[in-house]
């Protein structure tokens, strides 16, 4: 597949290590590998998770994120029939829907608000690097599957009215950096390992 990937000015690396000889196996582009790496997660969980009949996907983000998002729910949920993107700047979400459309072979088109792509969605894809809350549980349709690359982007609403997936209860629960909405609760003992969906491993595995 076609993939556009920037490289970055400063750029960080994966070492692979062999595990019995302790040698130098690899040495990877973090920068060009973390999207490909966080994308094949929101592929996995869309094609285990989305609602039966799944057909549009609503993403918030129109960057080299965004991208690998995309197109691993598209491959992993091949049902879809449209892609509804928002970014605040016009230039850069018609450019990604276009590059979406020719790229991928999907109807992809921009929206002027982040309510306009996500109300009508059965996917909801938060594929940004926003750091604030940006969309209420009211926001969504019922039924919806929401993916998220990071934290703190939706609010408290959510803790209690949805079943949370994580990759593991671990990694956001005895994360050094708090992962809202779900810090909070898990540190006062409101949301506890029993309270998870499941893992997503768990999922794929049946």
């Amino acid at each position: 597949d076609y993939l556009k990937l920037e490289r970055p000015a400063n750029p960080r690396y994966y070492i692979l290590i062999d595990g019995e000889t302790g040698g130098l196996t690899a040495v990877m582009n973090y920068g060009l590998l973390n999207p490909l790496r966080v994308g094949a997660a929101g592929g996995l969980a869309a094609r285990h998770l989305a609602p039966k009949g799944a057909k549009v996907l609503g993403v918030v983000g129109s960057g080299q994120q965004a991208r690998t998002q995309v197109q691993a729910v598209v491959r992993g949920v091949p049902g879809l029939e449209q892609v509804l993107v928002y970014s605040p700047t016009p230039e850069h979400r018609e450019a990604f829907a276009a590059e979406m459309s020719a790229w991928l072979g999907i109807n992809t088109r921009a929206v002027d608000t982040l309510d306009a792509a996500v109300r009508d969605a059965d996917i909801v894809d938060l594929a940004n690097t926003n750091r604030g809350p940006m969309l209420q549980r009211s926001q969504l349709k019922p039924g919806a599957l929401l993916v998220s690359m990071t934290e703190n982007q939706f609010g408290p609403d959510f803790v209690g009215t949805t079943r949370p997936v994580f990759l593991t209860w671990d990694a956001v629960a005895a994360n050094q950096f708090p992962r809202e909405p779900w810090h909070t609760p898990i540190k006062a003992g409101a949301l506890t390992r029993a309270d998870l969906a499941a893992e997503l491993g768990e999922v794929i595995a049946g």
